[in-house]
């Protein structure tokens, strides 16, 4: 799971652990111009605490955690396309079709960031050691539920 995503779900976390991430997602552009004392004095938490969080997080220190925050939330590109209505009766075909695609390679690059590779192997041997398999499918789902 990525750092960003790790955050966001706090599985795992303590209430001081809780405190400090929504911090942390509440404040991403401040929080990568901070050093620890900063944010340690912004979460009321200490150094000492906000230091365990990101070795929690699997960081070796404070300053390598804030490197890694940056990057991830300066690479995030914010869609400017309305998932719920892709495109307008106005776009023209080229809009149409750009806009569909940035909804699906979105969609994968979303799901990509939060897939856990140890469950999805967990599931593909389920799935492998399964006598049955039952699918259950509507629309597009269907036709590719029928080629498996």
């Amino acid at each position: 799971m990525s750092l960003l995503s790790t955050i966001e779900y706090q599985k795992g976390f303590s209430d001081l652990e809780k405190k400090i991430a929504d911090y942390l997602i509440e404040h991403k552009e401040d929080v990568i111009h901070m050093n620890l004392k900063d944010l340690a004095e912004a979460t009321y938490t200490s150094t000492a605490t906000i230091s365990r969080f990101c070795k929690k997080l699997g960081e070796k220190s404070f300053n390598d955690f804030r490197v890694h925050f940056a990057e991830i939330t300066q690479s995030q590109t914010f869609s400017t396309i309305n998932f719920n209505k892709p495109f307008l009766q106005d776009n023209s075909k080229n809009e149409i079709c750009h806009n569909v695609g940035e909804i699906y390679k979105q969609t994968i690059e979303g799901t990509n960031q939060v897939l856990d590779m140890n469950e999805l192997e967990k599931a593909v041997d389920y799935i492998d050691k399964a006598n049955i398999i039952d699918l259950f499918a509507v629309g597009d789902s269907f036709f590719i539920s029928v080629d498996v």
